[in-house]
C-alpha cells in the first residue's frame, strides 16, 4: 500500500488521474476544467496528460453538458462532470433528477448512467446568495442518486474511485474550505466507500453527541479540543453518505449521552439535519433534552462580511450549544474573534 500525504484538492486530482488512466473510456467535463485555476487545482495537468478529447472544456450550458455526460454513460463510458459552483448545476436539475436518477430504474439496468457530478459548495469572499449555497437535502430527496459529502482527502479519494466503478449516478459535494486540508491517502488501494456515518471521535464519558456534515466536522473538532481543557467530552459522528444513513452509530451514542446537536452546512429548515433527525426519531431514538440544529437561517446568504459573520454556525456557537445542553457555566472566548470569517485561508485569494 502506497500512502501519500496530500491536500483534499490533490486527492481529488490523484483520483481523477487514476480513473482516466485505468479506464480509457472515461472523460472529465466541465466549465474551466482546463483553465489556469483548474477548479482550485483539482484538474491541473489533466488536459496535458490525457488530451482535449478526454478532458473537455464545456460551454456555459449546464443542462446540455449533463445530457452529454449521460449520453456518454449510456454508451458504456464513465464521465466526471465538474461544476465549480453547485449554484450553476441548478440549471441542469431536469437532466439530473428526471434523467440521470431514473434511467437505471426505468430501463432495468439495460442502460447505465455512470456519471460522477462534483458540486463545489460553501462560502467565500462575499459571493452571496447565488454562489454560496450547499443544498444537500435537494439531492438526498431524489431516489436513484448516491450523495456524498466527504470531509477528508482519503474519503474524497475513495468516493471518486468507487463511484467510477458503478453504473449509477453519484453526487459529490465538495466544500471549498476543505480543499487545502492535509491528510494521508492510500493512492493505489481500492478502499471501501466511506460509511454513511463515520465516528470521528468517541469517548465513554461523552456527555453530548454531535452529528456533522462536510466542513462542519472541522468546526466541531476545533470545539472538541477547546472543550477538553474543561474536561467536557463529546462524541463526533460525521455523516459522509447522505442518501443512505447509518443510524446505528448515532443511536448508539445518544443512548449514552441522551443529548444531540446536529451541525449542518445547509439550511436548518427542511435540510439534511432535519431529515437525519426525523429518521432518528422514527428509529426510536430518545433524548433527555430537545435536540439542537445549527445550520443556516431561513434567508439567502448575505454578501457583506458583517452580515455573513452571524449567518454561518461557528465554533463559538457549537461551544455555547454544548454547554447549554449540559447545564455548564463555562464561558468561552470566541476563537475567531477579529478574523475575517468569509475567507477559508491565506492560500485562497478569491478567484472563484
Amino acid at each position: 500500500m502506497t500512502i501519500k500525504s496530500c491536500t483534499y484538492a490533490e486527492a481529488i486530482l490523484l483520483a481523477q488521474s487514476r480513473i482516466l488512466k485505468e479506464n480509457p473510456n472515461s472523460f472529465l467535463l466541465g466549465i474551466n476544467v482546463t483553465s489556469p485555476s483548474a477548479i482550485f487545482g483539482t484538474t491541473i495537468g489533466l488536459l496535458q496528460e490525457f488530451g482535449a478529447h478526454r478532458v473537455i472544456e464545456s460551454p456555459a450550458s449546464e443542462n446540455a453538458i449533463t445530457g452529454i455526460a449521460l449520453g456518454l454513460a449510456t454508451s458504456g463510458s464513465t464521465s466526471i462532470l465538474v461544476h465549480q459552483r453547485l449554484d450553476f448545476a441548478i440549471l441542469s436539475l431536469d437532466m439530473i433528477i428526471n434523467q440521470l436518477a431514473k434511467w437505471n430504474y426505468m430501463y432495468g439496468d439495460l442502460l447505465t448512467s455512470s456519471v460522477i457530478i462534483r458540486l463545489i459548495i460553501g462560502r467565500g469572499w462575499g459571493q452571496g446568495p447565488q454562489h454560496s449555497q450547499a443544498l444537500p437535502s435537494l439531492f438526498m430527496h431524489v431516489p436513484g442518486l448516491e450523495v456524498y459529502a466527504p470531509s477528508t482527502p482519503q474519503e474524497v479519494f475513495s468516493t471518486l474511485i468507487n463511484a467510477s466503478r458503478k453504473n449509477s449516478p453519484t453526487i459529490i459535494l465538495e466544500h471549498r474550505w476543505l480543499f487545502d486540508i492535509q491528510g494521508n491517502v492510500a493512492v493505489d488501494e481500492d478502499l471501501p466507500l466511506p460509511k454513511s456515518s463515520i465516528v470521528v471521535s468517541s469517548d465513554p464519558a461523552a456527555s453530548v453527541t454531535l452529528v456533522t456534515i462536510s466542513f462542519s466536522t472541522l468546526e466541531v473538532t476545533r470545539a472538541r479540543d477547546l472543550l477538553s481543557d474543561q474536561n467536557i467530552k463529546i462524541d463526533i459522528i460525521e455523516v459522509s453518505r447522505l442518501d443512505k444513513l447509518d443510524l446505528e452509530s448515532i443511536i448508539k451514542s445518544t443512548l449514552k449521552t441522551k443529548k444531540l446537536i446536529l451541525v449542518d452546512i445547509g439550511h436548518s429548515f427542511a435540510g439534511a439535519s432535519s431529515a437525519i433527525l426525523s429518521e432518528l426519531y422514527c428509529a426510536g431514538m430518545t433524548l433527555d433534552s430537545p435536540p439542537i440544529i445549527l445550520g443556516l437561517p431561513r434567508y439567502p446568504t448575505p454578501t457583506a462580511p458583517s452580515l455573513a459573520r452571524d449567518y454561518y454556525p461557528r465554533c463559538i456557537d457549537i461551544l455555547n450549544s454544548i454547554t447549554s445542553l449540559i447545564g455548564s457555566s463555562v464561558k468561552f472566548i470566541d476563537p475567531d474573534y477579529g478574523k475575517q470569517l468569509d475567507v477559508p485561508g491565506d492560500r485562497f485569494i478569491g478567484y472563484y
